[in-house]
């Protein structure tokens, strides 16, 4: 089943882009309580996938990994050699911060609890990015880099991109206890002192990124769903600070040009 809050924004273009919820199943072979067998997570992405009209062999996951050393900008393009990746077993996916193509019918593939999964189409040239802005990614400010990618890259204007961003969480429920960026002044109308912490707002300083980046407002679409809060999406953060294992595990987004 695929659930209302799906993107309005490519209704008439041709890019076909979707997200699940938990009631799809678990979509990461990543450990959470209750594991979901490797199995269960690939009949779970086959089964939503075929609703979306793709199949795991026609699909790319963007594989993200975090540690030390990481820059959090990294931009991989892929093309039909890429297919299947990652999809079926573990540890094979394109690792990335972001992916490009211009190949049609094939999904790019990004399992989320909480970071934006942001996608990026190019309606001029047919380019098709899906990028992850979780925390570190937006610190580094990804969305900048992925625009600039765009246009060094693919010859893209930023006023032709369309822009969707996930479900994520929002900044009245994420709160860090400290907080790098508190006296800078760009991020000062995304964050607000709370207590002994900050409470940030990840995906509206992305949005005004992505807009002084030259992408123009009302060609960006924000879900506005706060995965903290819905139900029916899971929450890393909400698993990991308030110890509720309903909210684990990672719903997905997939995109692919027509």
């Amino acid at each position: 089943m695929i659930p209302a809050h799906q993107p309005s924004i490519f209704k008439d273009l041709p890019v076909k882009v979707a997200a699940s919820s938990l009631l799809n199943g678990h979509m990461s072979f990543g450990p959470m309580p209750g594991k979901a067998t490797i199995e269960e997570v690939r009949h779970n992405r086959a089964r939503w996938l075929a609703e979306v009209g793709l199949k795991l062999e026609q699909t790319t996951l963007l594989w993200v990994t975090y540690g030390e050393n990481i820059s959090y900008t990294r931009i991989q393009t892929v093309d039909a050699t890429a297919q299947g990746r990652g999809m079926s077993q573990p540890g094979d996916g394109v690792l990335a911060d972001a992916l490009f193509t211009s190949t049609k019918q094939l999904g790019l593939f990004l399992p989320l609890a909480d970071c934006g999964g942001v996608v990026l189409y190019n309606a001029k040239n047919a380019v098709l990015g899906v990028v992850h802005l979780g925390r570190q990614a937006t610190f580094a400010n990804l969305a900048t880099k992925a625009i600039e990618h765009m246009k060094e890259s693919y010859g893209t204007h930023p006023q032709d991109i369309f822009v969707w961003i996930s479900p994520s969480i929002s900044g009245d429920s994420y709160w860090l206890h400290t907080f790098a960026f508190a006296s800078d002044a760009t991020w000062q109308p995304f964050s607000q002192k709370q207590g002994e912490g900050w409470l940030v707002d990840l995906q509206g300083y992305n949005i005004h990124q992505l807009q002084q980046a030259g992408v123009p407002k009302e060609q960006i679409e924000h879900a506005q769903i706060d995965t903290a809060a819905h139900a029916d999406y899971p929450s890393h953060y909400r698993y990991k600070t308030h110890g509720e294992a309903e909210k684990a595990g990672r719903f997905a987004v997939v995109a692919f040009l027509q």
